[in-house]
Formats: C-alpha cells, structure tokens, sequence
C-alpha cells in the first residue's frame, strides 16, 4: 500500500519565504553596510605634506572638516630651534658663570615682540619667554619671575594662583641686573626671531641670538591670537620697575 502524505500550502509558503530571506540575507547586510558607515573608521594616516595627521572615529564626525592635529615632528622641531636661542645667548656672554657672572644679579624676562609693532604680542611671543626662564635656570642663573604675586589666590573649585599681570597683585618693583627680551617677524615660510639681554643700569646689550622657526601649523596656531598691549588710546598701562644696583 502506497501512502502519500502532502503538506499543507500554507506551510509550502513558509518553507519559501524562509529560502527566500535566506538567500536574500547576505545581500541586505551588504547594503545596509553600504547605505550606512561603520561606527568606526579606522584611518592610520592621512596628511597633507609631511605634518597633518587626521583621526576618523565617529561616524557623526565630517572627516573633511576635521582640523589638523599638531605632531610630534612639529613640536620637537620647535623645541630644538628654541634651544638654539639659549645656546647663542649662553655663547655670546662674556662672563657666562652662574654666580660671579654678567647675570649673577638676577636676570628678568618680558615676551617677545612683533617687530613691526612692538606693543603686540601673541602666544609664541609669550611661549618664548616662558621656555627660556627654564633655560636658564637650569643652567644656574638667577631667574626672576616679576608676574608673581605678593599672596597666593585660592579659588574654590578653581585653583591656587600665585602669577599675575595686575600690578595690584604683584610688587611694584623687582630687583634684577639683567633683562632679557626679543623680537620676532613672520616672514614667508618662516618666522625671524632675534633675542637680546640688556643691561638694566645703562642698556648695553649683553649677549645676543638669531634663529629661523618654521611656520607651520604650531606655530600658526600660537601666533593667532596676536593682540596689542594698547587696546584703547585712552587705556592705562601699569609699568613695573626695574631696580638693579
């Protein structure tokens, strides 16, 4: 005896459907893997000569208006040109010793300058002064710190401060038989800057130094916020005293 047993169609339709969404599967994944980016995006190295290196991870973020990143290229490159200007300086002293020298009085600092105005400075004008001070004190010198306050300011949630510009806050005079201060001027590709100490007592230039910084992104990004001492005619500029023996 013979017996045949058929499915009912309703279960023929599901048995299709199923093969169907099962051939069907890998090509849904494949568009919704195009229709739509990774959450990540893993890019290693994209860059723009040498020196710009971008960094893709989420997918909200336009990589085309990502701004560069500064690298470490850069920044050694400024800090090797910068050392330059102590080691001229250290050079060109005609009495470089720590305690018994030129500058065994006590040696102070200003920012850099922009040479075609010399009331304007920036954060590369201001970086300068602040990279030298180490220099020189590690080398021995006697550095004096004329922002520093005559009390330390505490600020809840904030932070202890004890540097300031506000005349107020500091003393109004600072004993130092030396000054050392500078220049720079961006030219093309590179930015000249000139560095000078001078005397406090009658303005001899005591020593001397000359480099050439690269400009690139570093340095663009700590020279755009150049700004003037003078913001207003009518504005008042607090001078501190120079005492020197």
């Amino acid at each position: 005896m013979n017996i045949s047993v058929s499915q009912p169609a309703n279960s023929r339709f599901m048995q299709a459907c199923a093969l169907l969404l099962f051939c069907c599967l890998p090509l849904l994944f494949a568009a919704y893997a195009i229709a739509a980016p990774p959450k990540y995006m893993k890019v290693e190295a994209m860059t723009q000569g040498d020196d710009l290196i971008y960094a893709v991870e989420e997918t909200k973020v336009d990589a085309s208006v990502l701004k560069p990143v500064v690298v470490t290229k850069e920044i050694d490159t400024f800090q090797a040109t910068l050392k330059q200007i102590a080691e001229q300086l250290f050079a060109n002293l005609d009495d470089d010793d720590p305690q018994t020298g030129l500058l065994a009085d006590g040696l102070a600092f200003t920012v850099f300058a922009d040479l075609k105005k010399l009331n304007r400075t920036s954060s590369f004008g201001r970086y300068l002064s602040e990279q030298l001070m180490g220099e020189f004190q590690q080398h021995g010198f006697p550095v004096i710190e004329v922002r520093k306050s005559n009390s330390i300011m505490v600020m809840d949630k904030r932070g202890e401060y004890g540097l300031s510009r506000d005349l107020e806050e500091i003393g109004k005079a600072a004993r130092a038989r030396a000054l050392l201060t500078g220049t720079y001027t961006v030219a093309g590709d590179h930015i000249m800057v000139n560095a000078k100490i001078l005397d406090n007592a009658n303005s001899t230039m005591l020593s001397s130094a000359t480099v050439m910084f690269e400009k690139n992104d570093l340095t663009d990004m700590l020279l755009s916020d150049s700004a003037s001492a003078y913001p207003k005619k009518d504005a008042y500029v607090y001078m501190k005293e120079l005492e020197f023996k």
